[in-house]
């Protein structure tokens, strides 16, 4: 069951393409905000004159994280379980303590 942004992401998401064309689709969109988020940095560090503003990364990681919420759903996992594993994972050899989720 997908969680709640995920519904809400999932209503506007293109259900009446083949999985595999809306699995394309999402990966490319990520790859697409991702690149929009480094260009923004870039931008930041190697064009005089030009600073990004905390509004204008926000918005481009909304975008990042709505076609990350598709991709999971696409492959059975919800964000809840996406973050568990990660801190599980950020736990095992990173030293991140996970205090806000239950590993089992």
């Amino acid at each position: 069951m997908p969680d709640k942004y995920q519904e809400r992401a999932l209503r506007t998401w293109h259900k009446d393409l083949d999985e595999s064309l809306q699995r394309i689709h999402a990966v490319l969109g990520l790859v697409g905000e991702a690149g929009e988020v480094a260009n923004l940095i870039k931008k930041n560090y190697y064009k005089p004159g030009h600073h990004s503003t905390r509004t204008e990364r926000l918005d481009e990681l909304g975008d990042v994280f709505y076609y990350l919420c598709i991709l999971a759903h696409l492959d059975g996992y919800t964000i809840d379980e996406l973050s568990e594993m990660n801190a599980a994972k950020l736990a095992d050899g990173h030293g991140w303590v996970p205090d806000f989720c239950v590993l089992g």
